[in-house]
């Protein structure tokens, strides 16, 4: 019988030392498991999160055509991740200046610039972003995107056009910046300010 108590005590003092490095086990590989599944996921969406190659305050990106400048993208921050060749803004201001000489300004919270196209996409938080086109010509829309090589802005958001007393309304927008033609389209809707 003194046997058995002495077993009953030494396997009360060795089960602790058994089970702590059992659950730590456990707990290690679990997460483990948990932290693959989720850059599983990241990848399976077609994106995985990294770092910027470069942050920079003060951004600034220039185009220009025979000697002049006809884009100019400023942000107060940009994160540059140089092999996708795309810069995310933030507090980013557009300049397009137009082959007639009118400039056109861009204003937004947040966006994208793709460096090499220099292709963009511009948000607005809490209010619409504004996109001035001379002339009194005012679009108010959600976001825009614009594509460089055909010199268009695009909305796929609901739009609001503004010009002398004339708005109009509707769900998209496409504007070529040189010719001064727009579109908009999707439940369109015109009425006269008073």
């Amino acid at each position: 019988m003194g046997d058995t108590g002495f077993l009953h005590r030494g396997s009360r003092i060795i089960l602790p030392f058994l089970i702590i490095p059992l659950i730590s086990y456990i707990i290690f590989f679990l997460n483990a498991g948990i932290n693959k599944r989720n850059l599983s996921n990241q990848e399976k969406r077609g994106h995985i999160i990294q770092e910027a190659d470069t942050r920079i305050d003060g951004f600034t990106l220039f185009q220009t055509n025979n000697g002049k400048v006809d884009l100019e993208i400023r942000a107060k921050r940009a994160e540059v991740f140089e092999e996708e060749e795309m810069a995310l803004l933030s507090d980013v201001k557009v300049t397009i200046n137009r082959e007639d000489g009118m400039r056109v300004y861009l204003v937004g919270d947040s966006g994208s610039v793709n460096t090499s196209s220099k292709d963009f996409r511009i948000d607005k938080k809490e209010t619409d972003t504004r996109i001035s086109l001379g002339d009194d010509l005012t679009v108010i829309t959600g976001s825009i995107r614009w594509i460089n090589k055909d010199r268009e802005v695009i909305s796929d958001s609901p739009v609001e056009i503004r010009q002398a007393g004339i708005v109009i309304k509707g769900n998209q927008f496409v504007a070529n910046l040189d010719t001064q033609e727009f579109e908009v389209s999707g439940d369109v809707k015109t009425h006269i300010d008073r």
